[in-house]
């Protein structure tokens, strides 16, 4: 089997961020609105566990709560430490 070669094309940057956990300060919010059917338990999930994982690196922790902002559902998430 053959694959193809491309040379001279630069290394594309790393992944694109979802959330912008870096811009919360203690005390901030971020809101996530919730996609068309989407299941909130499922979405704080999801979002919690980044949450998490994003801040166990940088020694920061965040809480999540199903929230109504504007008339739209979503996740906030707080920035607690």
């Amino acid at each position: 089997m053959s694959f193809e070669v491309f040379k001279g094309l630069p290394m594309p940057q790393g992944p694109k961020k979802k959330y912008n956990f870096e811009d919360l300060g203690v005390g901030d919010m971020l809101f996530v609105p919730l996609a068309k059917g989407e299941v909130h338990t499922t979405a704080q999930n999801k979002i919690s566990s980044a949450a998490a994982s994003w801040g166990k690196r940088r020694d920061r922790k965040f809480a999540t709560q199903m929230i109504k902002n504007d008339n739209k559902l979503g996740i906030g998430v707080w920035r607690i430490e």
